[in-house]
């Protein structure tokens, strides 16, 4: 418990130490899920190991952000600073973490994502033939591609409030997922699109213009169902410190519904011609 209050106070007083929390994390779940787990069960496993790990610091500082807006007259998102670039570090530090265990456990990547890489294969119809097909024909971007994405998308953002809700911190597990699957396909684009380093960096920096606004939204979705379930509990209906709770998780969740329209439209007008426009030919 006492090292548990110290990781908060981190989080709280300087968010960006989440993301040392975050990688180092990711790592961990991952080198215990492959102690105890076989093969086909590690690429799932490691993102419950990792959720286990993290879970208890975020419940203690959602409560923490409660109680604090709760009381306070600050500006909204001056209020929601500290826990919100808390989970954007903690999802950077995961994202780099998965990132490196694919670049350097190269002949493992298929076990150590296998779940994640079957995901993007059932779920997004991602494979290198599309891939393939993809870059070759390179379709022009169309709105009905934002709203396929956005439907898709406003409904992860559906499923991280509701879960936040009602089991607290529990958007996190959604959280480390979302990093664990963005961060294999970046591998995947990166082995498909390049041969040297820098064409690499590049292919992460165009993948990051839609992921960052993307992920923002699924944990503002997290935060806002944490911060209302701790309300919930810690408050009393009715009371002007549970509807103020109230109303600022209700703006949370509509930031990030914005967030998700924005980042949908960056992925099909602009992500997509960066990458037609740096790789013309493959």
């Amino acid at each position: 418990m006492v090292l548990e209050e110290i990781k908060t106070n981190w989080i709280i007083r300087h968010p960006s130490l989440a993301l040392a929390l975050g990688f180092i994390y990711s790592l961990l779940g991952y080198i215990l899920a492959n102690m105890f787990f076989i093969d086909k069960q590690v690429s799932i496993a490691m993102l419950f190991i990792t959720t286990l790990l993290v879970v208890p610091t975020m419940i203690i500082a959602l409560g923490d952000q409660m109680k604090h807006e709760a009381t306070q007259h600050e500006n909204f998102f001056q209020s929601h600073r500290s826990i919100f670039l808390g989970y954007i570090y903690m999802f950077v530090g995961a994202f780099m973490g998965y990132m490196v265990l694919g670049i350097f456990a190269d002949q493992y990547i298929l076990k150590i994502f296998e779940y994640q890489l079957d995901f993007l294969k059932k779920q997004e119809g991602l494979s290198l033939q599309v891939l393939n097909q993809f870059f070759e024909n390179r379709p022009a971007p169309q709105l009905e591609s934002v709203l396929s994405i956005l439907q898709h998308n406003l409904s992860v953002v559906l499923v991280c409030f509701i879960i936040s809700l009602f089991v607290g911190a529990g958007g996190v597990f959604l959280v480390l997922l979302n990093a664990s699957v963005f961060s294999s396909f970046a591998i995947v684009m990166v082995k498909y699109l390049t041969e040297t380093l820098q064409q690499a960096a590049l292919v992460i920096g165009i993948f990051s213009l839609h992921v960052i606004p993307e992920a923002g939204a699924f944990m503002v979705a997290a935060i806002a169902g944490g911060i209302l379930s701790k309300a919930v509990i810690a408050e009393k209906w009715g009371t002007a410190n549970f509807n103020k709770v109230v109303k600022d998780a209700g703006k949370l969740l509509a930031f990030s519904c914005v967030l998700i329209i924005l980042a949908g439209f960056i992925e099909v007008y602009i992500t997509t011609n960066l990458f037609y426009y740096f790789f013309p030919i493959l």
